[in-house]
C-alpha cells in the first residue's frame, strides 16, 4: 500500500475547510465578522495597499450677470497607503503522532484536528490583530481599530498621511469629561448621541458599534424597559450575533471572556469607509509546502496570510471612553 502523503493531506483538508475556517475567525470575532459580512474584505495585490480618499471638496460660487468665475483648479484627491503585513501560523506532524495514527482513517482525523488547532490560534490572533494599534511585534503586525480610531486621533502617521492634517483625524472623547460626571445607565445614552453626532455628516452616520463590557451593560441596563434585540431580517448581516440597536445601527459586544475590545472603550464605526485588505495569492493558505525539520522528527506546514486593515476617512469614525 502507498504511504500516505500526510503533507498533502493536511494541504487538502485546510483547503476543503478554507471557508469553515473563516467562519471560525468571523463567528467569534463582532468586528471582524462585520467586516467579512457588510462585503468590505477586499482582495488586492502589489507592492503596498493604496487606498483613494477626497479631502476637500469644490466650493460653491454665487455669481451675477458677467462675473468672472473662479475656475482655479485644486487639489482633491490623495491617497493613503499602508504595507502589507504578514502572519504565519504552523501546522506540525511529528513522527510519533503519524506512528500513532497509522493507516488512512487515522491521519485524516489527525489532519482535522491539527487544521481545526491552527483555525483556533488564526481566530485568537486575528481577534487581538483587529483591534491593535500596529505597534505589536515590532511594528509587523496590523494596524486595528486603535490605529485607525486613535484615542489620541492627532497624533502619528496613518497611511503615510500626518495626523496633524485635521481631516484625517478620527471623532474622540473622554465620556466622563464631557457629562461632568460618571457614566451611568441613566447618561450613558447622552454620551452616545454626542459620538453619533460627531461622526455624522448629511445623511452619513454610524452603521455600526462595538464596546467592551462596560459600555455595553451601561447601555443595556439604560433600555431595559424598552430593549429590542436586532430582527431576524438582521440576521444575515449579523450572522449569529445578537446585538443592541442605537439609532437603528447594530451595537455590538465585543468582549465577554477573551475579548479584545479595549476596556472602557467604544468604537463607532462608519462601514462604507473602513475595509480589511487580504492579498490575493497568500490568503489563509499552506506557502512552501511541506518542510522537513532538519534535526527533528517532525514536518511542519505553514499557513500564511498578508493583510492589513486602511481606511479611506478617519473622521467618521469615533471612539469613546469611560
Amino acid at each position: 500500500m502507498a504511504a500516505i502523503n500526510v503533507g498533502q493531506l493536511v494541504a487538502t483538508t485546510l483547503r476543503r475547510r478554507l471557508k469553515k475556517t473563516y467562519d471560525n475567525v468571523s463567528d467569534n470575532i463582532a468586528f471582524y465578522n462585520q467586516l467579512r459580512k457588510r462585503g468590505n474584505m477586499k482582495f488586492d495585490s502589489g507592492r503596498d495597499i493604496l487606498v483613494p480618499l477626497e479631502y476637500a471638496v469644490g466650493s460653491l460660487q454665487w455669481y451675477s450677470g458677467t462675473e468672472v468665475l473662479n475656475t482655479t483648479p485644486f487639489d482633491f484627491i490623495d491617497g493613503a497607503v499602508f504595507d502589507w503585513k504578514f502572519g504565519a501560523l504552523p501546522i506540525v506532524m511529528t513522527g510519533e503522532e503519524r506512528v500513532k495514527n497509522s493507516g488512512e482513517a487515522g491521519l485524516i482525523k489527525l489532519a482535522t484536528s491539527k487544521v481545526k488547532n491552527a483555525e483556533r490560534g488564526f481566530t485568537n490572533g486575528m481577534g487581538a490583530a483587529v483591534y491593535s494599534d500596529g505597534t505589536g511585534n515590532a511594528g509587523k503586525e496590523i494596524g486595528g481599530l486603535q490605529l485607525l480610531t486613535s484615542t489620541s486621533p492627532s497624533s502619528g502617521t496613518i497611511g503615510g498621511i500626518a495626523a496633524s492634517n485635521t481631516f484625517w483625524q478620527n471623532q474622540y472623547f473622554d465620556a466622563s469629561t464631557y457629562l461632568g460626571a460618571t457614566v451611568t445607565k441613566d447618561n450613558v445614552k447622552q454620551a452616545m448621541n454626542h459620538m453619533r453626532i460627531l461622526c455624522t455628516r448629511n445623511n452619513e452616520s454610524p452603521d455600526c458599534y462595538f464596546s467592551d463590557n462596560n459600555w455595553y451593560e451601561l447601555y443595556s441596563n439604560s433600555m431595559l424597559e424598552i430593549q429590542r434585540l436586532t430582527s431576524e431580517s438582521d440576521k444575515k448581516v449579523n450572522a449569529g450575533w445578537v446585538s443592541l440597536e442605537f439609532h437603528g445601527s447594530p451595537f455590538y459586544l465585543d468582549g465577554g471572556q477573551g475579548g479584545n475590545c479595549p476596556a472602557n472603550t467604544m468604537y463607532a464605526q462608519n462601514f462604507e469607509y473602513q475595509h480589511f485588505y487580504v492579498h490575493e495569492d497568500r490568503d489563509i493558505e499552506i506557502v512552501g509546502g511541506t518542510r522537513a525539520s532538519m534535526n527533528q522528527d517532525a514536518d511542519v506546514q505553514i499557513m500564511m496570510i498578508a493583510c492589513n486593515m486602511g481606511t479611506a476617512n478617519r473622521s467618521l469614525q469615533g471612539v469613546a471612553i469611560l
